[in-house]
């Protein structure tokens, strides 16, 4: 797997790696985290400063989703919303899989909302 510079020593990236081209890995799941950057039929893209990946969103299955919202107190209040409420702009956490044709497809997402004032 090549390697740039910004992902050079990442643990992380060097233990994918390892398994990346192995018959044994059957799927890789992640958490991405960004702000939506388009939402457009079935796919959404995220998108964290240069990085984005598109993701499939399969509609004919149930999503969970979930909203983490901040409070101005620092409390975190967690709530079970429709999937209506992802929407462009908004930042998230994308459970996702890679599939074997390497896209990757949506498990699961939490829209994170920060009313907490900045100190």
């Amino acid at each position: 797997m090549p390697q740039n510079k910004k992902n050079e020593g990442d643990p992380r990236v060097e233990s994918f790696a390892k398994i990346a081209g192995s018959p044994m890995l059957e799927h890789f799941s992640a958490q991405l985290s960004g702000e939506v950057a388009a939402m457009d039929g079935d796919f959404m893209t995220i998108k964290k400063g240069k990085d984005e990946v598109a993701i499939i969103i399969d509609k004919g299955r149930s999503l969970p989703v979930s909203k983490t919202t901040i409070t101005e107190d620092g409390e975190k209040d967690t709530e079970t919303v429709p999937f209506t409420e992802v929407k462009k702009g908004k930042y998230v956490k994308a459970n996702a899989t890679m599939l074997p044709s390497g896209d990757w497809e949506l498990m699961g997402i939490n829209i994170r909302e920060n009313k907490r004032k900045a100190e």
